[in-house]
């Protein structure tokens, strides 16, 4: 049994290359690993770590990391090695693997069609730098889309 929480999930989803995670993201994640659960995942949800609080903003329902802070930032220094976050972040080997093997446009589909595309314009905040890109791979990438346009603003 593969114990999960939510913030090893959405450290996992970071460590994957998503600057955010929103509820939704979250949700349709854990339900997909529920629904396909070959590497017997249970989640049990538990308080964060002392440093994922300080590293973390949770603003609005959506994680992502403090300004100033990236997955190479250097957390504990030491002579021999520096430990990054990325390493320092609470994830799980299976839960990593699982997670490359998930097609995340399936994801990002569910979720436009949560939002309505007609919402899109004021709910695009809700959306990371890698599901722009998803949502660029799946439709093209034109300059009348919300998801081109806020990526250059």
């Amino acid at each position: 049994m593969n114990i999960i929480n939510t913030e090893m999930l959405v450290s996992a989803l970071f460590v994957l290359g998503f600057d955010k995670v929103d509820p939704l993201l979250f949700t349709y994640t854990l339900a997909h690993l529920s629904k396909d659960n070959t590497a017997n995942f249970e989640f049990i949800d538990s308080s964060f770590s002392p440093l994922f609080d300080k590293i973390i903003d949770y603003t609005g329902g959506v994680f992502s990391l403090k300004e100033g802070i990236a997955l190479e930032t250097v957390v504990t220094p030491n002579l021999n090695n520096d430990w990054t976050l990325r390493k320092a972040l609470s994830t799980n080997k299976e839960l990593l693997r699982s997670l490359n093997f998930l097609d995340f446009k399936e994801i990002v589909m569910k979720k436009i069609d949560s939002l309505g595309l007609d919402r899109i314009d004021q709910l695009g905040y809700l959306f990371s730098d890698k599901e722009i890109t998803l949502v660029g791979e799946m439709f093209g990438a034109d300059d009348n889309n919300i998801f081109v346009k806020k990526r250059v603003n």
